[in-house]
Order: structure tokens, then sequence, then C-alpha cells
């Protein structure tokens, strides 16, 4: 039995994919080697099917070969189509089911082992994950398994190698490099998927499914050259005069591009190397105001004429377009894009590898999301699992104790945990007037950030390091404790900060201040150390000093030079804010203005970023790489009843008693729960977590745990509360106080 998958555009010609033929004359070479009664995958119209070659014909007196559609859907994505452990793993395989060819739209499969139609045209054997190979990273060579159908990689001598199993073609084997070195150095795609190669622990081994890594993705990555600083252009292709004038169907059905003019942009195109990045823009402007720029196609530069005019291009197929906020620069008919973040808006392609988490695009996550559910169903066990895989995306995380270790260690850095309560206030959490509590001289007031502020402060300026290329700054702890040292440690009892005309020395350090005298004067003043800090994170001295602005300046000057960290790049980071029993407090007193600044589109880097200006007068932008968690208890407050400014901007996720973990007594928890949800609803039942601590002790946790809750749900009414118990088989002790259980 032979077997080939074909390709049939949606773009073209939907009714063949719908109707079962394919247009061109009989002995074509689109058709390649399919003869009638051989069978095909036919890809195309975003689904899979099963044909079988019938006979030659005519439609619409266009020669064809006609099909008989075995299955109209297999559901089957084409990432685990290329990872089916049925045929050997070929160029064309991996690379052409999803790029165009030129005159060429069936290739045959060769399979490794016998197939029977019945097994192939079954949707249900799709489902199975064991025929799909994943790949594996080994610690070293005596980790592989030669009987594995997994693509197996391995170190030797600190090289990643290839083990070469029978179901590699010899063309595929022969181009295998070891790419993981040059990670960082430019190809912005390769280095996503070296990125992800890298990220988990070898122990001794680490498995990616073809839904983290595909099968094309992993050949571009290691089965071709790694070029340092890859090329990515947009092209236009609409030519004025022409007809049509948009050019974009001709390019793809040619499998080319074309410059349009014959004395411009000859020297750009000439420039275009084999291998470089492609895609075709359309720019336009948007409510007479707004510049968009929509990509209409993708593809790899297989050929440049050297013409200055013609490209031949290895398009992708079926490529949904799409638009980017960004257009400026871009006008012209050839241009190469450059910025990182650019390139990853155009080319960084989650649909087909949802797992790369890359410098700019780290949506991952919601940036806003609040864990609900009534009390014991893992809100805070999720939290820490959830804020450590959102401060180390790179890593998989699903071992709690792992993610415990995580959080903890980031706590009060990366991480920050506050309990909302009914008094807490925008002073608490934002900015306010605190006393203080360190001059005894007379009753002075202190401007305090919040933990929000504070948190959001660190992130923010995170983020504009590592968008600062090769011009990174260190931390302002680390730097002031250099420029401080020679005092604390006795080396000298003053140091001299240069001014413009004069000198002022610093004398003296306390804990919220530095004592300093002017150069002609024996008055001792002071700097607020909090300032300084604030005035080296912005970079800048704008915030309001009164007279002492002067004086501020020449140590801020001096910080930063201390401060320059020249060659080295600034990584990305994610903050996380958790915040516990959000629904106990007034939300529109807490946030206050700063409520609409937490959607994603409003953050620092957003499609609209907005700032605002605290009563302090301090300009406050929210970051975008800081996560906010909430959690909330239903059996306090129902998601309906909450503040619907918080409800249109978080995401919410329900967490209800699990069933499906293993845990004693889960059939009585069922019951219990049961009878609760009829008497008051799914907000008020018990959490599984009662049923899963050490030593659990049923008699103990129904007794200690389990009945004061339901005396509160239940407003201590004795008489449904041992109803429920009875519900679910309990044996209550009788006349006794307080209500308690024996057994059951």
């Amino acid at each position: 039995m032979n077997i080939f998958f074909g390709k049939i555009s949606k773009k073209f010609d939907l009714n063949q994919i719908e109707e079962g033929y394919y247009l061109s004359p009989k002995g074509s070479t689109w058709f390649g080697e399919i003869e009638i009664g051989d069978y095909a995958y036919i890809i195309g119209g975003d689904k899979i099917q099963l044909w079988k070659a019938r006979e030659w014909g005519k439609r619409n007196e266009e020669e064809c070969l006609w099909f008989e559609i075995i299955n109209k859907n297999l559901n089957l994505k084409l990432n685990k189509f290329t990872a089916l452990e049925f045929f050997k793993l070929t160029p064309a395989l991996i690379v052409l089911t999803s790029r165009s060819a030129r005159n060429r739209a069936f290739f045959k499969l060769e399979t490794i082992r016998d197939l029977t139609i019945e097994y192939i045209s079954d949707p249900e054997l799709y489902k199975h994950n064991e025929i799909y190979r994943k790949i594996v990273v080994h610690e070293s060579k005596s980790a592989i398994d030669g009987s594995s159908i997994n693509i197996q990689l391995y170190y030797e001598n600190g090289d990643l190698k290839l083990f070469e199993s029978d179901f590699f073609d010899k063309s595929v084997i022969e181009s295998f490099r070891d790419n993981l070195k040059f990670g960082g150095k430019g190809a912005i795609r390769k280095d996503n998927v070296i990125k992800l190669l890298k990220s988990k622990a070898l122990k001794p081994s680490a498995v990616f499914t073809n839904s983290e890594i595909s099968m094309r993705s992993l050949y571009d990555t290691l089965f071709c050259g790694y070029t340092e600083k890859e090329k990515y252009y947009v092209v236009g292709a609409y030519w004025d005069g022409s007809n049509p004038p948009d050019q974009t169907k001709r390019f793809l059905d040619y499998s080319i591009w074309e410059n349009g003019y014959e004395d411009k942009f000859l020297s750009d195109v000439k420039n275009v190397s084999v291998g470089s990045h492609i895609a075709i823009k359309a720019v336009f402007t948007r409510e007479k105001t707004k510049s968009v720029m929509s990509i209409k196609a993708r593809g790899i530069v297989i050929k440049n004429h050297n013409d200055g005019r013609l490209l031949d291009v290895e398009w992708e197929d079926d490529f949904t377009p799409f638009e980017v906020d960004f257009s400026g620069g871009y006008w012209e008919t050839i241009k190469e894009v450059k910025k990182t973040e650019h390139i990853n808006s155009i080319w960084n392609d989650s649909t087909e590898n949802p797992a790369i988490i890359d410098k700019d695009n780290c949506m991952k996550f919601p940036l806003n999301q609040i864990l609900y559910g009534p009390p014991g169903t893992g809100k805070t066990y999720n939290t820490v699992l959830k804020a450590a895989q959102i401060v180390e995306p790179e890593k998989e995380i699903n071992d709690f104790n792992e993610a415990l270790k995580i959080f903890n260690s980031n706590l009060g850095d990366r991480i920050e945990f506050i309990t909302f309560h009914q008094s807490y206030s925008y002073e608490d959490f934002i900015q306010g007037l605190r006393p203080d509590v360190e001059n005894e001289g007379s009753l002075s007031f202190e401007r305090k950030d919040g933990v929000f502020k504070r948190i959001s402060d660190i992130a923010h300026q995170n983020l504009l390091d590592s968008y600062r290329e090769n011009d990174a700054k260190k931390d302002f702890d680390l730097v002031f404790s250099e420029f401080i040292s020679p005092i604390n440690e006795g080396e000298t009892h003053k140091i001299e900060v240069p001014m413009k005309k004069v000198s002022l020395f610093v004398i003296g350090i306390t804990r919220k201040s530095i004592e300093f005298r002017k150069n002609d004067g024996d008055s001792i003043h002071t700097l607020s150390i909090d300032t300084l800090r604030k005035m080296y994170i912005k970079g800048a001295n704008d915030i309001i000093l009164g007279g002492l602005q002067p004086y501020y300046n020449p140590i801020l000057d001096l910080l930063l030079k201390m401060g320059k960290s020249k060659g080295t790049n600034v990584k990305r980071q994610n903050y996380v804010l958790v915040i516990d029993e959000i629904n106990r407090a007034n939300i529109s007193r807490v946030f206050g203005e700063l409520i609409t600044l937490i959607e994603p589109d409003k953050r620092s880097h957003g499609k609209i970023p907005l700032s605002c200006k605290l009563p302090s007068g301090e300009k406050f932008i929210v970051p975008s790489n800081l996560y906010l968690i909430g959690t909330m208890n239903t059996a306090d407050k129902s998601i309906a009843l909450l503040d619907i400014a918080l409800r249109r901007r978080f995401e919410f996720v329900p967490m209800y008693p699990n069933y499906e973990l293993e845990y004693e007594e889960k059939e009585t928890l069922k019951l219990i729960n049961e009878r609760i949800i009829e008497l008051k609803g799914y907000d008020f039942q018990i959490g599984h977590a009662y049923f899963m601590e050490d030593n659990f002790d049923l008699v103990e946790c129904v007794n200690k745990k389990v009945i004061p809750l339901l005396l509160e749900y239940f407003l201590n009414d004795e008489k449904e509360v041992k109803g429920i118990l009875s519900h679910a088989g309990l044996i209550i002790e009788e006349n006794g106080w307080p209500l308690k259980i024996i057994g059951k």
C-alpha cells in the first residue's frame, strides 16, 4: 500500500478540499508519483483528511484527479502528523508539509511498518500519545534506548549528538549539527528552541512532546546551519498600475517574490541571502491616525537570482494573515527588520510552539488572575505553583516542593505576598504618609510606598534595563554600599563629591539618610537614601526635591557612573504580587485610579500604555512584567457580588473539589458536598485539601475542620449539619455537644 501526503490550499480552491479532487493535467509534476489506488493524507483547510486516488477526469472542463474521501477529518494537527511513528523522517515530511514546494503537491511517505487502511483511517487512533515521536535529550550515550521510536539526542564530551535511528532518512542524519553552542547569537526562532531544549534538567534525560517542539522547529534548529544575525525582511506585493495590483496570489502560486521596480531597491534585493526569513506586508492607516501593518504571508528565501528583482521563496502553506500594531519604518517595498520585538511579533509562531517563552512576549500566563472557590480546594497550593512558574518560565515545574522552594527564595524580591482585609487602604497598597518614628525631635511624616508601588518600580526598571543593549545598571543597594564603604570600613571620615564650582562632603550614614556638609560651612544636612534610590532607578532627577535638589544631583551622577555595567545585558524577569483574600477589601478604595492601569494594554509595554501622577507628584505606570494573582474564598462572597471593575480586569480560575486525585475517603467527601450543593450551592462545598493532609484521620478531620465549617455555613443549625453528615454515612455521637462524629 502506497501512502502519500498532499497539500491543497484553501486560498485557491476550497471546493477541491470539500469535494475530493485536485486540478492539474495528468502527468504534471504536481502529482509526483501518485497513481490510481494510492492513498494520501490531504493537508488543507485547517484539517487533515484521508483520500484514495480514484480516477482521472475533468471538473468544469479542467483536467483533474478524483479521489474517494475515506475520512473527511482525522482530528489530527500538523505538528502531530509529522511526529507519527509510522513514517521515516524525511526533509519532505518534516518541512514541506507546511512550506510550499515548486510545482509539487504530492509526496510519497516511506512507511517503516505494515499498515492497513482500516487502522490509519480511524480518528480514534490519533488520540493515543504513544504513536507520536517525542524528543529526548540524554545526559550521556549510556541512557540511549536502541528500540525507542523517539528522536534521541545525547551529550558526549560537551557536544550534542544525534542517535542515528533507522527511521531517519540518510540526508537528515547527515545534516545534523550541534547548534546549541550558538544559542543567543541572533537567530531568533532557533534561539527560542535552543532555550527550550536547555530549559529542562537532565535526570538523566529530558522529554519534549511535539506540542512543545515540533519536528519542523527541531529540523530548522539542529539540521540547518546557524547563521548569526539571521536576516528578516518585510516586502510589499502591491504593484500600482498592474491588473490586479496585489501580486500576493501570484507570488504564492509560483513560490517567488519579485521587486516591482526596475530602478529601485535593486541593491537591497541583491543583498538578501539564502535562508533569510521574508514576510509579505501591507501597511495602512486605520481610523485616520493609527498605523497598522498586516502580515499576509511568510516564507524562507531558497534562491536569489542576483538581478535585484527576483527571489525564490518557500512560502508557508495555509498561512493565516494577522496584524501587528507597528508600521513605522516599513513602508518601503523591501525593508530589513532588525528590532527583536518586531521580529518576535512577526515570526514567533506561538500556535506551532506554544511552550516557547521569548523575551518580549511573556504572555503564557495571564497578567491578572483570581483563583476562586470554597475553602480547601487548593487555591494557596496553586498560587505557589503559578508564582514559581511565572518567575522561572524556562523551567518545567510540576513538583510542589520545588515550586515552594522557588517561591520562598524569591519572596520579598521578585514575589510579594499580602492579605487584604476590611481596613486595607490605598496608602497601604500604593503610597501614603506615615509617622516618622525615628525622629525624636518633633512629630513629622514621611512618604511611604506601598507593596504594589515598590514591586512595580522594581519590575519596571528591570523591563527598561532589559531593552537597553549593553548598557545595564547594577543594583542600587550594591552601588550605594560601594559608595559608602570607605566610611563604614573606617578608611576615611568623609567622602568628597565634586559639584560644579565646589564640593560637598558625605560625613555620616544612618539607616534612612546620609549626612553631608557643604564645602564652605559646618552645618550638617541630610539627604534621603530612599529618594536617591528612586532617582537612581529612574535614572533621572524628576522627583520633587525642593531646595536640596542641587545636592542630590551630584551624588546621583556619581552613583549612576559607578552603576554602569558595560557589556552585560540585563535579562528580562517576571515579578508576581500575590493578593490573598482579594475580595475582603474595598477594591475601589485600595486600587483607586490604578484599577485601569493594570489592564494588559494599559501596561508599560501594552498597546496603549497609560501612566498617572500619584498624590506625591510622582509619575507611575504598571509594568508589563508584573503578574497579579488573587485568591478568593467563595464561601465569603460570590463572584457575582464582586466589584465590577475588578471582574472586568481579572481572569477567574475556578477551584472546586477535585475527585480525580488519589486520597482517602473520596466518596465520603463527595456525599458531603452532594448534600451541601442541594441545600446551599456549589460555593459552600468542603475542599479536597482537608482530606489530603499527612496522617489523615477521618474522625479528627470531620470533627475539627468540617463540622465547624458546616455550622458556620448553616448558622449553627445543628439539624441541617446532622442531615449532611448522615447523608455521607457518618455516625454522629448521640446527645453530645459540641457536635461530633465517632466513625462511619
